[in-house]
């Protein structure tokens, strides 16, 4: 979240210098596959923006199973909103953006599935076909997604110190079926599902402090 040009300028931290090293290669790129690990164990999430661009190659990867569609963070700008990628369909129609978060740190499963969709991302973007990235990268390609579903997200919840906790130890792509369902306790107040069939995007209290996102809501649909 670092990828504003004046904190890259500012370079004082080595999380801003890496950024601004980043910078000219990211600028002058057409496409970009942005490849992440967990915290917390969990299964693979696309994060596409909300542009249908992004989408739309989401789907044409036919994988992994759940595509999150969110508007980013308001502590900062993440590398696959960065410029022209941020753009609309109708300012930056050249560009396409993913982040994959391919599973936890520390989960050999992890590297699998980012193999998977560099394979799958160069596919779509043309730079080999299917037969050539299946000789020259063998085993790389993992079976397609039984399905897709889009997850939009409508909100976080913020935690207002560390003492944030779930009630229950969730992992993530939870569905709690009725609104108003109480899934933590933010310093003494219960927090509660806003609607139903709600998805749990990413809870982690191992960084929980004031201010800092824990779990965000999201709405589900088939991709």
């Amino acid at each position: 979240r670092q990828w504003l040009d004046e904190r890259m300028d500012a370079g004082d931290t080595s999380e801003r210098r890496r950024a601004a090293a980043l910078r000219p290669f990211v600028a002058q790129a057409d496409w970009l596959l942005d490849i992440h690990s967990m915290h917390e164990p969990s299964a693979p999430l696309l994060l596409t923006g909300i542009q249908p661009r992004n989408l739309q190659l989401a789907r044409a990867m036919r994988s992994p199973e759940h595509i999150v569609v969110d508007a980013g963070h308001k502590d900062g700008v993440r590398m696959r909103d960065y410029g022209r990628f941020g753009l609309g369909d109708a300012q930056g129609e050249d560009t396409r953006s993913l982040l994959i978060e391919c599973g936890f740190h520390g989960d050999p499963a992890s590297r699998a599935v980012a193999q998977d969709q560099c394979v799958r991302f160069l596919e779509q973007a043309g730079v080999l076909g299917a037969h050539a990235l299946a000789q020259q990268l063998p085993g790389w390609r993992l079976p397609d997604a039984p399905r897709q579903w889009a997850l939009e997200v409508t909100g976080p919840v913020v935690a207002t110190s560390s003492a944030f906790r779930f009630v229950e130890p969730y992992t993530g792509l939870e569905v709690i079926e009725k609104a108003g369902t109480v899934i933590g306790d933010n310093d003494g107040v219960p927090v509660t599902t806003p609607y139903d069939d709600c998805v749990l995007v990413m809870p982690s209290v191992r960084q929980a402090r004031a201010g800092v996102t824990v779990v965000r809501y999201a709405t589900r649909r088939p991709l």
